[in-house]
């Protein structure tokens, strides 16, 4: 993947100030064609959105990961991105990976055998319902890696898609989470019928009632006006939280 500087951080030139993490990176990372990149996320200081910002910039060097190693030679070849094959996750090691036909749908979790019918109106969500196949992935912890990037920098921004995983992937930075400044988390809120059925596309994967909780609980405020929906038919979001003691709008 790379191999560290004489401190034993990433290595990165002296221009870089700012680094943004992109976990579930896909593709395209910070330039790709999702609606996260789209949006505008500190407007008193820039009016740009984030994928004109990161394209224009040259001092934000970007992390990309994810689990796919066919996503690696299409992420080493765009400036400034530095691709790590591998999931994020609470606890390192190997975990089981469920594959699914329609891609980004592909998760640690399982499917949700209490999903509502209902909500498989949309061909999406039928193809993120149904595995495909099942493989073995390494994991890491979000902290192992903040901890190799050197203090001096700023790491400004940290957008996560996980598939039902988001918050595991923000908990396991654990005392590196107050060096991040803003966090843009994929996330459902929790809708049951009867407690017998709800719209989860994954087993045991937690709601975004609870993460705006627990992300309060270790100083990140959820930021309601830049949040945006991302699939109203099943309840699911892009939250975004500031970090309290970190001025995210200037």
């Amino acid at each position: 993947m790379f191999t560290l500087n004489a401190q034993g951080y990433i290595p990165m030139p002296d221009t870089i100030k700012r680094v943004w993490i992109d976990v579930g990176s896909n593709i395209g990372a910070f330039l790709a064609g999702d609606s996260v990149y789209s949006a505008v996320y500190w407007p008193n200081r820039i009016k740009k959105s984030a994928r004109d910002e990161f394209r224009d910039a040259n001092d934000i060097m970007g992390i990309a990961i994810d689990p796919n190693s066919i996503y690696y030679e299409g992420l080493s070849k765009i400036p400034r991105i530095i691709p790590i094959i591998a999931a994020i996750y609470t606890v390192e090691g190997t975990q089981i990976f469920y594959e699914y036909p329609v891609d980004g749908c592909s998760s640690l979790l399982e499917p949700n055998s209490a999903l509502d019918p209902s909500y498989l109106g949309d061909n999406v969500i039928i193809g993120c319902h149904h595995v495909k196949k099942m493989t073995g992935v390494s994991t890491i912890r979000l902290e192992t890696i903040l901890s190799l990037i050197d203090p001096r920098l700023d790491i400004e921004f940290l957008k996560i898609d996980a598939q039902g995983t988001d918050l595991e992937v923000a908990q396991s930075a654990g005392a590196q989470l107050k060096r991040i400044g803003k966090i843009v988390i994929e996330t459902q809120k929790q809708v049951s019928n009867n407690n017998k059925t709800n719209n989860f596309l994954y087993k045991n994967q937690i709601s975004a009632q609870e993460s705006v909780k627990w992300m309060a609980e270790h100083d990140f405020i959820f930021d309601e006006k830049q949040s945006f929906p991302n699939n109203l038919l099943i309840q699911e979001f892009n939250y975004v939280f500031n970090n309290r003691y970190r001025n995210n709008t200037t």
